[in-house]
Order: structure tokens, then sequence, then C-alpha cells
């Protein structure tokens, strides 16, 4: 049964885990790529204002989801987190990006570095809500 009960602590470091990825995933890693898909400067990615503001919410509503997802299982551990994280990534997030990018003929490269950064960060919430839980 669904239980609100859930960790506010691990919900907490679960975002904080999730935007870190983000920074290393659009900054070092693949952030060179992204924005040369994307057509823009790194000046113009350096600044990206309000659209801070909304990955920061949307990650926690996602933590919070995930958070309430893991209270189904009997004894959630960081297993059922990654599994489920994984799950969500790819059978929800990845499959829902990849039919948006059929219609909207996005970029191949935007559409699989957003696709990975969505599919790592939450496992990596899932991982941290399991243990934690």
């Amino acid at each position: 049964m669904l239980s609100w009960d859930i960790n506010w602590l691990a919900v907490l470091i679960a975002v904080v885990a999730f935007q870190i990825v983000g920074f290393l995933w659009y900054g070092p890693l693949f952030g060179a790529r992204w924005r040369a898909a994307m057509g823009i400067s790194e000046s113009d990615a350096a600044s990206p204002g309000a659209a801070l503001v909304v990955g920061l919410v949307c990650s926690i509503v996602s933590a919070i989801a995930l958070a309430l997802l893991l209270t189904l299982g009997d004894d959630p551990d960081v297993q059922l987190g990654i599994a489920l994280g994984a799950l969500v990534g790819v059978g929800f997030i990845a499959a829902t990006m990849v039919m948006h990018a059929a219609y909207e003929q996005k970029d191949q490269t935007v559409l699989w570095v957003g696709i990975s950064y969505q599919v790592v960060g939450t496992i990596v919430m899932g991982a941290i809500l399991g243990a934690i839980q």
C-alpha cells in the first residue's frame, strides 16, 4: 500500500545528487557535444536562468514520486532503488523522450545526452532513496 511515510532527508540528498549528475553531464562529460548540437555557446549555457529553477522543482517532484513508489516494496533497499530507478528511467522517461523526439525531429545528440542523463540520474536517486529509506 502506498504510504506517505518517506524519508525527507533521503529525498533532499537524492535531489542534490541528481543536480550534481546534471552538472557533470552537461558540463565536463557531455557539455561540449550538447552545446554544439544545440547550437549554443558556452557563455549562453553558463547562464540558464529560470531553467535551473524549473529543473530543481522537477527533480524534487521526481524524487518524491520515486520515494513514494519505493514504499510499495516490503523492505526497500539499494537494489530495489536501483531497479526502480532504472525501470522508471528507461520505461517512462526515456520512452517518452524518444516518442516526443520522433515527432519533434530533435537532434539525436541532444536526445541521447538528455536520455542518458535522466536514466543515470534516476538510477542514482533510486539508489540513494533505497539506501536511506
